[in-house]
């Protein structure tokens, strides 16, 4: 078993190999008794195991070695994958389509989104509010694009990132277009009140399209080209946000991208709740 005081990656490496590892033994167990016709016809092996005190001891530890990397790769909050467990599913998902050609698309594109007006949700309505924020944004992002092929995960903080195969009804210069399209659907409507003041959640974004048929296919290589996708996308997203403001140009901060969506967002809510004949109580994490 792993020690606890090795370094945090280095661990959960270690617990992956020993969790394959253990995957192995149990394979070459089946295969040994099959071989040597030791096997009882219409008996499940992990039952024949678990009749075993060792035979059980292996399958507990695999158990317990499954749930740790299930933990390893799981935002704790959200319950969709952290970081780790994005960058581990999307190197699985282009691997599995460069091994079968014939399943690969033109084109799919990692989206890295900052939830704008987190903060403000946090500061004024409370941390409460911003988890809930964060959970409903994980189950928004998940039903909204997981039935897609998506992959939804948390990077941290108010960080998210999309993997989302091509729409083949979608032209390639549109690509970008219809995905904020989907964000915004997306995050239609969650808002939170207080005092009379709506702070809503928007969304900055960073598209980065590509073409998994001109990835390498090297473990490695593919991996050192993930944390390149996901570094153009950062870049594209913090263009997204702040646009040309920049604090020393003595331009108005609402001409920021993300603060004018964020305006625009407000007085469309305020207009909402005016015309609304249902009454709303205004106490923050309310939403509309």
């Amino acid at each position: 078993m792993s020690n606890k005081n090795t370094p945090p990656n280095d661990r959960l490496s270690a617990e992956f190999s020993e969790s394959a590892s253990l995957d192995a033994l149990i394979e070459r167990t089946s295969a040994f008794l099959r071989e040597k016709g030791l096997g009882v016809e219409g008996l499940d092996l992990e039952q024949a195991l678990r009749e075993s005190p060792l035979g059980e001891a292996l399958l507990q530890t695999r158990e317990m070695l499954s749930r740790a990397e299930h933990q390893n790769l799981t935002d704790a909050l959200t319950g969709i994958r952290n970081r780790a467990g994005f960058i581990k599913s999307l190197h699985e998902q282009i691997t599995t389509l460069q091994e079968n050609p014939d399943d690969l698309r033109e084109s799919m594109a990692v989206v890295f989104i900052d939830l704008d007006g987190f903060k403000q949700v946090n500061d004024k309505c409370g941390h409460a509010c911003g988890d809930d924020a964060l959970v409903k944004v994980a189950d928004r992002f998940r039903h909204k694009f997981a039935p897609v092929d998506g992959i939804v995960g948390r990077l941290g903080g108010d960080e998210m990132v999309l993997f989302l195969p091509s729409d083949t009804g979608v032209p390639a210069d549109q690509i970008e277009s219809k995905i904020r399209g989907d964000v915004d659907e997306a995050l239609d409507g969650l808002v939170y009140w207080n005092d009379g003041t709506p702070y809503p959640i928007g969304a900055s974004l960073g598209v980065h399209v590509f073409n998994p048929q001109e990835m390498d296919d090297v473990g490695e290589s593919v991996r050192d080209q993930i944390h390149d996708i996901l570094e153009q996308a950062d870049i594209k997203m913090y263009q997204d946000k702040w646009g040309a403001y920049d604090p020393e140009s003595g331009l108005d901060p609402l001409s920021a991208p993300k603060n004018q969506r964020l305006h625009d967002l407000c007085e469309r809510y305020i207009r909402e709740k005016a015309a609304s004949s249902t009454p709303s109580f205004d106490v923050p994490g309310n939403n509309l």
